[in-house]
């Protein structure tokens, strides 16, 4: 790769890092630079977190840099701590260009895009994303704590919102409140 390499002394976030390693290629050519969407299925994570990582976007959590470290290959403290990471770098003979590898300079699309049209085609498993008719019907009843009847999930209700969901009426729920409220004064609790 030709142009303008990334200086490692002037990585100073664990961000930085992390993209200059993800970038540099080892002098024998064992490791290629990759894309975040690579180092994100080596890691276990979506690419999105990869690049939060990269430019500091929120707070690292302590697994997510772990999974990454495993990814690289590196330890903790070569992320954290500049003088580990420098040493890590100069004995290691790592370069890293400062822009990403071109799409088009990529192994998997040389073919003229054939790999990528085949991952599109390629069926879905069962049971990742579930229309909503097809949920199982089971699944959308429930007996209301209050009054003991039985009733139905509509479409506007959303999954989170209907785990939650006791009664069937706001009425019941009121009333639920209600009955709660009676019995902690007679306990003396109100």
């Amino acid at each position: 790769m030709s142009g303008q390499w990334l200086k490692p002394e002037e990585m100073q976030t664990v961000g930085d890092r992390v993209r200059f390693f993800r970038l540099s290629q080892s002098p024998c050519g064992t490791k290629p630079p990759w894309t975040r969407k690579e180092l994100g299925a080596k890691a276990g994570c979506a690419d999105c977190t990869i690049r939060n990582i990269e430019d500091e976007l929120r707070s690292i959590s302590e697994p997510s840099l772990r999974a990454v470290c495993g990814a690289l290959g590196v330890r903790m403290s070569m992320l954290t701590k500049q003088d580990k990471f420098l040493e890590c770098v100069r004995v290691l003979g790592l370069k890293a260009p400062g822009k990403a590898p071109s799409i088009k300079q990529r192994e998997d699309v040389r073919d003229g895009g054939a790999s990528w049209a085949a991952n599109r085609s390629r069926p879905k498993p069962e049971g990742i994303r579930v229309d909503s008719r097809q949920r199982d019907k089971a699944d959308d009843r429930k007996n209301c704590e209050c009054c003991g009847d039985e009733f139905r999930r509509n479409d506007r209700i959303s999954s989170y919102d209907w785990a939650k969901k006791r009664f069937c009426s706001a009425k019941c729920g009121g009333l639920a409140v209600q009955a709660r409220l009676r019995a902690q004064r007679e306990r003396g609790v109100a």
